[in-house]
């Protein structure tokens, strides 16, 4: 038997835990680029100054509509109870979603819900949603590794930048693109550098350390 698709809203499943089913044609919006030109008297094209603040391209919000439809039942007022369960729990509330096609990510913002129609024989609700641009990964990535000496620890990131939270019970000494920090003993959040699309090689100076490293990766 085939699974049931769902929405995971929060830590609510939109099937197993409240019956609905998700109406075809559900939308989530592409994430567009912030973009900024200028015009440049006597000169051919635009000034493209998108990244020029960062370096990095920012991204809008992505806006995410549907439609949940309610289980059949002789009883119609168990419609309204369904609606108002639905609405306590998510109408105005900043959660995560977690889509049926993408279990190892899921995105975030703050959600809304609209019309509601019982007049078939299957009540509807609409529900939507204005969304970070990114889709995070489920589970955050680590990397445990073992320093004795100097050693390059590649980090592989998704699109968006990264920081790194490094676990270790001894000092350490890192580096990354010509920035150099010095790490205690303990658990600490580097904020002199983030990991950039790609593979990242961190330079670890340390003696007999154990380390883990984490961070959240994001893709579009």
């Amino acid at each position: 038997m085939n699974e049931v698709r769902e929405f995971v809203i929060g830590s609510y499943h939109t099937f197993t835990d409240w019956g609905c089913f998700i109406q075809s044609g559900w939308t989530l919006d592409s994430a567009k680029p912030k973009t900024k030109y200028v015009d440049i008297p006597g000169a051919d094209g635009q000034l493209d100054l998108t990244s020029a603040l960062t370096g990095q391209v920012n991204f809008d919000s992505r806006e995410f509509k549907a439609s949940l439809i309610f289980p059949i039942t002789k009883n119609r007022s168990a419609w309204g109870l369904l609606k108002t369960t639905i609405s306590n729990a998510i109408n105005g509330q900043e959660l995560k979603i977690r889509l049926p096609d993408d279990e190892g990510h899921f995105l975030k913002g703050r959600f809304s819900v609209g019309k509601y129609d019982d007049s078939t024989s299957a009540a509807t609700l609409e529900i939507s949603a204005t969304l970070e641009p990114w889709r995070y990964k489920t589970i955050p990535t680590s990397v445990k590794n073992t320093i004795s000496g100097t050693k390059i620890v590649p980090l592989e990131n998704e699109r968006k930048p990264a920081l790194i939270t490094i676990d270790t019970n001894a000092a350490l000494t890192v580096k990354l693109e010509g920035k150099t920090v010095a790490i205690p003993i303990g658990k600490t959040e580097i904020l002199d550098f983030v990991l950039k699309q790609g593979t990242n090689n961190l330079s670890i100076t340390g003696t007999n350390a154990a380390i883990t490293i984490t961070y959240q990766e994001a893709s579009l």
